[in-house]
């Protein structure tokens, strides 16, 4: 059986395929012809002029060969057709005017990532974090949710990252105490070139090993942040990391639906409070957990939890139409503190019931026990059921 991965060139100017066809031979992929009924593990495609036809000829193509890796050369600039791309699970679009430089790099990777692995790794976990109002702890949640799956992976590279798309402002870097030079607004306005190595080049890493990629801080940068833009960011980051943790703050706009949309889970964030109880009605209402697909579960999340509030866990559950929340008990010392020092929950407080909370949270993401061990607790922070 010939395993040699294999290209089909849809290349109209002569000049193109045939630098196309060099590059193919040195990378190691066998070039197709045409008329071959063979499905290719690669295709790389001219665009046309029509930015609609384009999108067409793509979903047809897409629906034929579900399985085969998508290069498309056009003009980057053209809005349409990067949409058209992003539709079609482009790999990447790329400049008609490239050179070998630019392409000979795409097949060997290409060519090494098929042969280590027929059809290539499974995408990474997406968890997205949901707060019904704002400063319930979601960004904590977010951050030390990302610090624990990636210190479960004990040091395996590109294990966890953390995408903050908590506007306007994004606080998860001073969480982390880190300065960012890059932010995501580069991605968005240069989302034609966005692959996987572009994008690991705008996040920073933590000492943890943990990547962020935080928000931009101009205005007319975030405005630029099309649900369908962002959506095809958590992709491409998600075809990098084991999981990518995806803060959303507490806006229900386009952009945090589309991610709720492709994530695995969903965490909603909340407190034992009258104004969350009624924005999680309002939730379940504009966003019904019916429409949960690709096996996402929907996860409610009671932050602070406190025993003996006026409104338990299941008024929430209730008003959610979710059941078994996830207590994660109140230590305003313990957190604040670890804010303040820019530190992980796992460092400022090691053993802090919130810590332990947290992290059995991260671990029930792989299928762990999908709420907290009841254990006796003295004292105000106590995991008891509400």
């Amino acid at each position: 059986m010939n395993t040699t991965p294999t290209v089909l060139l849809d290349i109209r100017n002569l000049v193109t395929r045939v630098l196309a066809e060099k590059c193919a031979a040195q990378a190691g992929l066998r070039v197709l012809a045409s008329e071959d009924a063979q499905a290719p593990d690669l295709c790389v495609r001219q665009a046309g002029p029509d930015p609609e036809a384009e999108e067409r000829a793509l979903e047809a193509f897409r629906q034929e060969n579900p399985d085969t890796g998508l290069l498309l050369l056009g003009d980057t600039s053209d809005a349409a057709l990067i949409v058209a791309a992003m539709h079609a699970g482009v790999l990447e679009f790329l400049s008609e005017s490239l050179g070998e430089d630019d392409l000979l790099p795409r097949f060997e990777q290409f060519a090494q990532e098929r042969l280590a692995s027929a059809g290539g790794p499974a995408p990474g976990r997406l968890v997205s974090v949901f707060c019904l109002k704002g400063g319930v702890g979601g960004t904590t949640l977010a951050v030390n949710v990302a610090l624990e799956r990636q210190r479960a992976a004990q040091g395996r590279e590109r294990a966890a990252a953390l995408l903050d798309l908590g506007l306007p402002y994004g606080e998860a870097q001073m969480f982390l105490d880190l300065n960012c030079r890059y932010h995501w607004g580069e991605a968005v306005k240069n989302v034609g070139r966005l692959d996987g190595t572009y994008l690991l080049s705008l996040m920073t890493q933590h000492a943890s090993g943990l990547r962020l990629l935080p928000p931009p801080a101009q205005p007319d940068e975030i405005q630029l942040a099309g649900a369908e833009v962002m959506g095809f960011l958590a992709e491409q980051a998600r075809r990098l990391f084991d999981t990518v943790v995806v803060d959303l703050g507490a806006y229900l706009d386009e952009v945090s639906q589309r991610i709720m949309d492709i994530s695995d889970d969903v965490l909603l964030v909340c407190v034992q409070s009258t104004a969350c109880l009624r924005n999680l009605a309002r939730f379940a209402a504009q966003y019904p957990v019916a429409r949960s697909r690709r096996g996402r579960a929907f996860r409610l999340v009671v932050n602070r939890h406190l025993e003996k509030a006026q409104i338990t866990p299941a008024q929430l559950e209730e008003a959610a139409g979710i059941a078994g929340a996830w207590l994660v008990p109140n230590d305003y010392p313990a957190t604040l503190g670890a804010i303040n020092q820019g530190l992980p929950l796992a460092e400022a407080a090691p053993k802090a019931p919130v810590t332990e909370a947290v992290r059995a949270l991260a671990l029930s993401l792989d299928g762990g026990p999908q709420r907290p061990e009841r254990k006796a607790r003295f004292g105000l922070f106590a995991l008891g059921k509400g």
